[in-house]
């Protein structure tokens, strides 16, 4: 019989408005296919996840008629198709081995079964996945998203971090606004990517300027940010506008602001306060219609109680802050990042990678963030020179978050199969040559481990 009255949400009108936390498995990245889109699957509507090998990624919400389950499917040649369960009981998961061929691995380490914690790293076979015991989620956040959706969305948006999710939505709600924002968080962590997506969101008709603040010559500041008149000083030949006057119509984006000079943070002060600046040698102020934005790593509050950092700038900028989490906070990103990153090199749809080295890079906790794995990347994709990118190819403290066996025989012959496939193109005869075997037993082999020669082939 249905119940009398009017259904509310637990807990307030404005339950659905709010947040709870909840796991969910993210799928970072296969090793051999770099480029294929990452996804986060939530497991707070399931108490059972089977993960195995099929045709295509996929997965599957049902029912047993005792447990909600959860379905994976990896088209992953190094899977079995029954390979692994999570299993959750009294609030706590856990992983199992289901006696596959080539094992699991947690964290890097075989494993045929252990409880999970909030940040494993769970590999099998060429596939890793992330473990997340407890993130905050909306209730309006969909269950599970494929990083595949968020591609039509400048990079800075895209992520499979709730919270950073939440703190980009944001970021673009306030976009149209003429509020300061303050960007904090650890170097390399895309303060200027971020700068840049407000400034898209914004729609101003002008430029976003960035400006590092830490490198301009103390003898030029003022001259760079403000401009100049001719005659101003020894050298200055002729009018010169400044980088805030350039950023008319637009944004100004003041990386590292707090290292700017005292000198120039008066004047700044006066730019955000009457919307006009004077140029050194300049009698006429100049109006200017532009948006603020700063980046620093520094504690500007901090700065402010020393006495390096002016207190009523400091008011005036931190209209709105925003803090950038590290690589490590959002490591449900690494596959996203690294697909992104690859594709800037040539030939980024050859690019593989061994297990181990997604493994190395998956546990390392990027110290320098998003700007140091864009430099890890560049090297390996350089030092590898088209071959499957391994530890030896990795920077020795990445590499060092792994200690590897020596591989099987079916990894090692299947990877100097692939070897000698990505040389010769494809070419089963010129691959067959090398290896001093006959041309059917390449095709034996190429079938065995779900190689198409044809893909190789430019």
């Amino acid at each position: 019989m249905p119940p009398s009255g009017t259904l509310s949400y637990a807990g307030g009108s404005d339950s659905v408005l709010g947040t709870f936390r909840a796991p969910y498995l993210v799928r970072l990245t296969t090793a051999d296919h770099p480029l294929t889109s990452s996804a986060r699957l939530s497991l707070a509507e399931v108490r059972r996840v089977a993960l195995g090998r099929g045709e295509s990624f996929q997965h599957l919400r049902d029912h047993d008629g005792s447990t909600a389950q959860l379905r994976i499917k990896v088209p992953d040649s190094w899977m079995s198709s029954r390979h692994l369960e999570l299993n959750e009981e009294s609030g706590q998961w856990s992983m199992l081995d289901c006696d596959s061929k080539n094992g699991s691995f947690l964290n890097g380490k075989r494993c045929s079964g252990a409880p999970l914690r909030d940040g494993d790293v769970i590999h099998t076979g060429n596939t890793s996945f992330l473990f997340r015991s407890e993130a905050e989620r909306s209730h309006l956040d969909p269950a599970d998203v494929d990083a595949a959706e968020l591609r039509s969305l400048p990079l800075a948006a895209q992520t499979l971090s709730t919270a950073h999710a939440r703190t980009m939505a944001d970021m673009a709600k306030v976009a149209s606004s003429m509020v300061s924002i303050i960007l904090e968080g650890e170097t390399g962590t895309g303060k200027e990517v971020s700068a840049r997506y407000v400034h898209s969101c914004s729609r101003r008709s002008g430029a976003l300027v960035a400006v590092n603040c830490g490198a301009l010559p103390a003898t030029l500041v003022e001259s760079e940010l403000f401009g100049h008149r001719k005659g101003a000083f020894s050298g200055a030949v002729s009018d010169r506008i400044g980088l805030v006057q350039a950023a008319d119509g637009g944004t100004l984006f003041l990386d590292e602001v707090a290292e700017l000079p005292l000198e120039a943070q008066v004047k700044l002060l006066r730019v955000l306060q009457e919307r006009e600046v004077v140029p050194v040698g300049a009698t006429r102020a100049i109006p200017v219609d532009l948006r603020i934005i700063c980046a620093t790593h520094a504690d500007l509050e901090a700065r402010v109680a020393e006495g390096s950092f002016r207190a009523d700038l400091y008011a005036r900028l931190a209209g709105l802050k925003f803090r950038l989490p590290s690589l490590r906070e959002r490591r449900e990103d690494l596959g996203i990042l690294t697909a992104a990153l690859l594709q800037r090199s040539a030939n980024s749809e050859r690019v593989r990678f061994d297990r181990e080295a997604v493994w190395a890079m998956a546990l390392y906790d990027w110290p320098l963030n998003i700007r140091e794995l864009e430099q890890v990347l560049s090297a390996a994709v350089a030092w590898a020179g088209g071959a499957t990118i391994g530890l030896s190819h990795l920077p020795l403290h990445v590499a060092a978050m792994m200690q590897v066996a020596p591989p099987s025989e079916d990894e090692a012959l299947r990877r100097e199969l692939v070897d000698a496939l990505r040389k010769h193109r494809g070419n089963v005869s010129a691959t067959a040559r090398e290896l001093g075997k006959a041309r059917v037993q390449i095709r034996r082999w190429c079938k065995r481990f779900a190689l198409d020669p044809e893909s190789y082939r430019e």
